[in-house]
């Protein structure tokens, strides 16, 4: 995909008025296709620059970020808080992490990066409204493995050229995804929401106690709850698990039959948690013998807005960005007029772009291309 084409899907990404957490896994991918990189982070900060909450693609294990909170965030030559203030002061807002070989024998790297195979590191402060004056609102992060080539100065300006865009995702108000159902494009499919890639099992106790979990897993359940990944969040998230975990087995063991679900809206999306027995087959119910001890099983699988899946299947066809920004108001549910006036374009323009995207599909109406665009395979 072009670059121009990655810039303007970035935009429309940002523009969605989607919560900041939710955007994130959509948005890091395509970061890193308009800056070549093997995985992405982002961190929110507060006024004093305290780390508030983080997305990574690739997330530290759950003993290896308590071990970062315990003795690598506060204190020490890599105090978080004191590094993103100087780095939120200077000049630029775009800088590339040099590992020399002294940082590469320090305990933050071997115990920290190294997991994260983070050995080029390239940082973009993203502020608020006034870019030049602004408060930062947090940072992004692109990293490349040991063998890689380094950050160069035109990757820094790529970053750079859309960091206004990333703002406006931090910073805007969430706002409904929907805006009608004038003509005949479904209002509610626009707002439904879809699986992820992100699924996992995990075993429960019958008391609702933790017996195993993924890292992906725990990620969840933490999500689940709408929780931070912060230095102050982690106790507080873990007594809102334990009590959802213990809530949803005692639905189970009250009704075996009915499998119960639970779905927690939350920034990161909805997390949807699936609780099903453990008994073998033709068990009396689990009240005696070794079934009594059988740990229950619990789904767990986080949903994004559909309009995300659509944007992201958009990224297979060879669109224009006007015609990418088209069908996404398609799958909004607008009419030729609304598009028109959001895009500051003609009707007329709309009905071509509109047709286009009719011809490109072998489609006859909105509805239907809608559903061939989000039924595309991306990797």
């Amino acid at each position: 995909m072009k670059q121009g084409s990655v810039r303007a899907q970035i935009r429309q990404l940002c523009c969605m008025g989607l919560a900041a957490e939710t955007l994130m896994p959509r948005l890091l991918p395509m970061l890193r296709q308009l800056v070549p990189a093997e995985s992405a982070g982002f961190f929110w900060v507060d006024s004093s620059g305290a780390m508030q909450n983080l997305y990574a693609e690739r997330m530290l294990s759950a003993n290896k970020m308590q071990l970062y909170f315990d003795h690598f965030y506060e204190g020490g030559e890599f105090d978080f808080k004191r590094s993103f203030q100087k780095r939120a002061q200077a000049k630029r807002d775009v800088a590339t992490l040099v590992m020399d070989s002294n940082f590469q024998h320090s305990a933050y790297y071997n115990e920290i990066l190294r997991d994260l195979d983070a050995h080029h590191v390239l940082h973009g402060i993203v502020r608020g409204s006034n870019q030049a004056l602004g408060q930062a609102l947090g940072q992004i992060s692109l990293y490349r493995p040991t063998k890689s080539m380094c950050f160069t100065a035109a990757n820094e300006a790529e970053l750079q050229s859309v960091l206004h865009y990333v703002s406006h995702a931090i910073a805007a108000p969430v706002s409904k995804i929907v805006d009608g159902n004038k003509d005949g494009a479904n209002s509610e499919s626009a707002a439904a929401m879809l699986d992820t890639a992100d699924d996992a099992v995990l075993l429960v106790t019958r008391e609702g106690a933790l017996m195993h979990a993924s890292e992906v897993g725990r990620r969840l359940l933490i999500q689940a709850v709408d929780g931070t990944f912060s230095p102050t969040a982690m106790q507080t998230s873990g007594e809102a698990i334990s009590h959802l975990l213990k809530q949803l087995v005692s639905q189970l063991l009250r009704d075996p039959v009915a499998l119960p679900v639970c779905s927690q809206n939350s920034r990161w999306g909805r997390i949807a948690l699936r609780a099903y027995s453990m008994e073998r087959e033709g068990s009396s119910g689990g009240n005696t013998g070794s079934n009594a001890d059988a740990p229950i099983a619990i789904r767990i699988t986080r949903q994004e807005p559909m309009l995300l899946r659509f944007a992201h299947a958009m990224q297979t066809l060879d669109l224009s960005p006007q015609v990418q920004e088209t069908a996404l108001h398609l799958a909004h549910g607008r009419t030729n007029g609304e598009i028109a006036e959001k895009m500051n374009v003609s009707v007329n323009t709309v009905s071509s772009h509109i047709k286009f995207l009719f011809a490109k599909l072998g489609t006859h109406g909105r509805a239907e291309t809608v559903h061939n665009i989000l039924a595309q395979h991306v990797t």
